[in-house]
């Protein structure tokens, strides 16, 4: 019997081609970088901080925002050209619903009548807050997700209960996709 006529022979051809297809597909998520489908950030960077107990994907071209502080040594924010984001921590008790901190929070911060919606961040109840036409120009088109932590986080000498991610408007949607809590 030759080769060719082998029962082995599908097998042969089979195993390379899914093996290049399995490559071609997953290999991004290998080195940390993935592409969102739908949205306009690709091959982004990952971003974890421990004492914030979260990891999120970023644009490469973003570097530290040295105009800010950071915690621990760890960078709070990271901003380019064309956009950026930073991490918050939000006190609050455990009972209190994440309607109230929203709108506790965003106050004027995002313009007189902001587009609130409901939203999950890494798996989490949150709220999107996109900002009115009327917002602060220092304010940069910011935008934010509020989301209640799994459990207290201990941040310093602090308990919080909320997280919070802000960013542009028009990358935040995209970032907020690939949040995760850490630790929990």
């Amino acid at each position: 019997m030759t080769f060719f006529k082998s029962r082995w022979l599908p097998y042969v051809i089979a195993v390379p081609i899914f093996a290049f297809l399995f490559f071609l597909f997953f290999y991004p998520n290998w080195n940390g970088k993935v592409k969102i489908q739908d949205g306009n950030i690709k091959n982004l960077l990952n971003y974890a901080n421990s004492d914030f107990r979260v990891s999120l994907l970023y644009p490469p071209s973003w570097l530290p925002d040295t105009k800010k502080g950071g915690f621990n040594g760890n960078t709070l924010s990271f901003t380019g050209d064309d956009g950026f984001f930073g991490i918050d921590a939000i006190s609050g008790s455990e009972g209190a619903s994440i309607d109230d901190v929203v709108s506790n929070t965003v106050l004027n911060l995002y313009g007189s009548d902001p587009t609130i919606s409901s939203t999950t961040l890494g798996g989490m109840e949150a709220r999107l807050i996109i900002p009115s036409e009327d917002q602060s120009p220092e304010r940069r088109s910011e935008a934010a997700v509020i989301a209640r932590y799994p459990g207290p986080v201990k941040i310093g000498d602090y308990i919080y209960v909320f997280f919070m991610l802000y960013g542009d408007k028009n990358h935040l949607p995209d970032i907020a996709q690939t949040v995760q809590f850490v630790g929990f």
